[in-house]
């Protein structure tokens, strides 16, 4: 039987180690992300130990269900349909973590679910599907979701909240760090040996990659890079796309589906398509625009001298690395996995802790970060 007290008495839950899954599906809408973590504190530093992780890719169904939320093509009852269907599918990745690490749902302290953002439109609203109170009666464990609205609500961008975990477990003394995260977006965490940390969104990550490896060559997504690799740059779209003024903006700022949607993904295979770009040039272009917006944020607003350590699904495509490099010769770059954290499990480790900070009684959101006017307890419990 399931002590309920703990989750209302934060010393009590500090007292010793917990389990805790992270589940995260982003912007890039290609499945979730499971992480089984324990966490613990020792001589007053927090510690954390990824047991497992699963990932489990959306249909095509669901992902299309998806984009029409966003794009907008959509009944009330479309919405509400899919906040439950969504918890059916987080269920699913957490039943298949589970049994591949001979775990069972009693063994599990809480989940941190941050859900499938399909409007993210600060200073008004944020908004993630899929049901934490439905995740809770089927998986028998109590879920903590809904992280981004208080810090909306105190006048923050409600993202990033990745920080805290950059913080706490990759700052350096002795060199500034940069955490890069490149998913359907890119952020960067600035962790400077002195001064606020300060983190935001740089721009797209594999959002326009995987769209165009989609449209152009019918593939989820560029594996290792190999279409960019094959092509040359072409000057006409990579001037089209820097009129994105969102690269230029100065942080806070954060950004998603809302504004690569649809419309701008077809504005830009028009453009293509007009310019008579061949495919091999579109993805290079492409890849080497994301790679150099990231680098202008570093450039811009951090120190390009930077240690930046690489976490997310762009960590794996060698063409983003390769051309990040040449943009930041005085970096020295490395993928998480080289400091022991899957590049493709970090973020789900991170919401993860955010929950476990959440019944720990420990802020969540950073304001030198988000902008906003103080620090609270991110996300909402729901227990039976």
């Amino acid at each position: 039987m399931r002590d309920k007290a703990i989750y209302f008495n934060p010393k009590k839950w500090l007292s010793e180690p917990r389990i805790v899954i992270g589940l995260m599906s982003g912007t890039s809408l290609d499945g979730i992300d499971a992480s089984l973590v324990r966490f613990w504190i020792e001589n007053n530093v927090h510690k954390f130990h990824t047991i497992g992780f699963y990932y489990l890719p959306f249909s095509s169904a669901i992902k299309t269900k998806i984009l029409n939320v966003i794009n907008h093509k959509i009944f009330v009852s479309d919405i509400s349909n899919l906040n439950f269907l969504l918890a059916n599918y987080y269920n699913k990745a957490v039943k298949s973590l589970l049994i591949r690490n001979n775990f069972k749902s009693s063994d599990v302290d809480l989940i941190g679910l941050h859900g499938q953002t399909v409007w993210h439109k600060p200073p008004y609203s944020t908004y993630q599907l899929g049901s934490a109170s439905v995740l809770n009666i089927l998986s028998d464990v109590p879920v903590i979701s809904d992280f981004r609205s208080a810090d909306i609500a105190l006048g923050g961008q409600g993202a990033p909240l990745v920080p805290i975990f950059d913080k706490v477990f990759l700052s350096d003394n002795n060199k500034n760090t940069i955490a890069l995260n490149i998913g359907g977006m890119a952020n960067i965490t600035y962790l400077p040996r002195r001064g606020s940390v300060i983190a935001f969104d740089t721009g797209p990550g594999n959002v326009l990659i995987d769209s165009f490896a989609r449209k152009l060559f019918k593939k989820d997504f560029d594996r290792n890079g190999k279409f960019a690799m094959k092509g040359n740059l072409s000057f006409e779209l990579f001037s089209f796309l820097k009129q994105l003024k969102f690269i230029g903006k100065k942080p806070p700022k954060s950004t998603g589906r809302e504004l690569f949607n649809t419309e701008y993904i077809n504005k830009l295979f028009k453009f293509i398509i007009d310019k008579k770009i061949s495919e091999y040039d579109a993805m290079n272009t492409l890849t080497k625009f994301t790679s150099w917006s990231i680098a202008e944020n570093i450039r811009k607003f951090t120190d390009e001298k930077s240690r930046i350590i690489v976490s997310g699904g762009g960590a794996r495509n060698s063409a983003i690395m390769l051309f990040l490099q040449d943009e930041l010769p005085l970096a020295e770059i490395k993928r998480s996995d080289d400091i022991g954290i899957n590049s493709d499990a970090k973020e789900s480790i991170c919401f993860a802790y955010l929950a476990w900070r959440n019944i720990a009684n420990l802020t969540g959101n950073i304001k030198s970060v988000t902008g906003a006017n103080k620090e609270v307890i991110l996300g909402s419990l729901s227990i039976q």
